[in-house]
């Protein structure tokens, strides 16, 4: 195994960076749409880009109708501005639980429930799909609550952000019940927001 190590570690540092050449390659606005694009040889007509700006530029507060009124703020700046830590902040905190959820869970089944090796790996990966159904519905949410609250794209994340926190609540529910069934059931649910909704 530690001589997979780092062979695989390698390859993976290798990836990240090709993938953030070419993130940073369109300029501060990629997306999937250029991405595919480059990697189809298809030209897009300058309308349709403008149109895409357009659409990025509309959930915005204040909606600035060309990149001349975009300013790049300073880190100070950023710092100082309260929708960057009502953003960022829960982020911070996730990551932590997250690493706690991914240690702790099997070593939670064994003790608490005196679960074997094979009932754990029959239940405990069930968290870690869930929060991989957040990373997929975390990004839906901003558009739906922009869509169907009629809210802009700040006040949509911190819906979701809230929505969030609320979920996670649920794990430390798992005292009041004795069923080890319940417990990864509130842990499935606490692993929803985990991963992804503290980012959007």
């Amino acid at each position: 195994m530690a001589r997979c190590s780092l062979p695989l570690g390698g390859l993976g540092h290798c990836g990240a960076q090709l993938g953030n050449g070419v993130y940073h390659h369109r300029g501060p606005e990629p997306d999937l749409g250029h991405l595919l694009a480059d990697l189809l040889q298809t030209s897009e007509r300058p309308e349709e880009t403008q149109q895409r700006r357009a659409q990025l530029h509309s959930g915005w507060s204040g909606s600035p109708s060309s990149d001349q009124q975009l300013q790049k703020m300073s880190a100070w700046q950023i710092l100082r501005n309260r929708q960057f830590w009502g953003i960022a902040l829960p982020r911070f905190l996730a990551e932590p639980a997250w690493g706690t959820f991914n240690a702790w869970i099997p070593l939670f089944m064994f003790k608490a429930y005196g679960f074997n090796l094979k009932e754990i790996a029959m239940f405990a990966w069930m968290p870690m799909l869930f929060a991989d159904f957040g990373c997929i519905l975390g990004g839906y949410l901003p558009p739906f609550f922009q869509k169907h609250f009629k809210v802009n794209l700040i006040v949509s994340r911190k819906l979701v952000v809230t929505m969030g926190a609320i979920l996670m609540i649920a794990p430390g529910m798992i005292g009041l019940f004795t069923s080890p069934y319940v417990a990864i059931a509130l842990l499935c649910v606490g692993a929803l927001p985990i991963r992804r909704f503290p980012a959007r």
